[in-house]
């Protein structure tokens, strides 16, 4: 109990982050995430490994209303739904981070072990030998697709148009 406590807290204080705070995402940050706001994708998009197949995406905390841009704090998390169950994670940390590309947006892959999310790797690209980095593609490639809703290409959480 006192663990959710906590990772309520944390997720309500970090989104009211100022837009030029950085939010530097733990390990702890992730407790709790299976029952964050949550939906299925079923589509496949481009082919890429983790595009294809059933997945599901969490969303700690949605933008307010009317929001262009996600708020710094924000965490989105994309679980597989097959054998290998890989889970990625977009984190709105803010700052200068990952200026040239998805402006303050830090990539990350994520594990559970012994009951706890734990970071696998974390930056502004995959590093190498990260598995999908081979055919050239990048997170930040990909997701240059959704720039005009700031980086994020779900469907379900599309920004108003400026």
């Amino acid at each position: 109990m006192r663990a959710l406590l906590l990772t309520l807290c944390l997720t309500a204080c970090a989104a009211d982050l100022p837009a030029d705070a950085e939010f530097v995402v733990q390990d702890s940050d992730f407790t709790g995430l299976e029952a964050w706001q949550s939906w299925p994708i079923t589509a496949t998009a481009l082919g890429a490994f983790h595009t294809t197949g059933p997945r599901i995406v969490y969303l700690n905390h949605k933008p307010p209303p009317g929001a262009r841009t996600f708020p710094v704090g924000t965490i989105l998390v994309k679980t597989l739904q097959n054998a290998s169950g890989d889970t990625f994670a977009m984190v709105k940390r803010g700052g200068n981070f990952n200026a040239e590309w998805a402006i303050g947006w830090e990539w990350l892959e994520i594990t559970k072990k012994t009951g706890a999310w734990q970071i696998v790797w974390r930056g502004n690209t995959p590093p190498d030998g990260a598995g999908y980095t081979d055919d050239g593609v990048s997170c930040n490639l990909c997701h240059a697709m959704a720039r005009s809703n700031d980086w994020v290409q779900s469907k379900v959480l599309q920004l108003p148009m400026p």
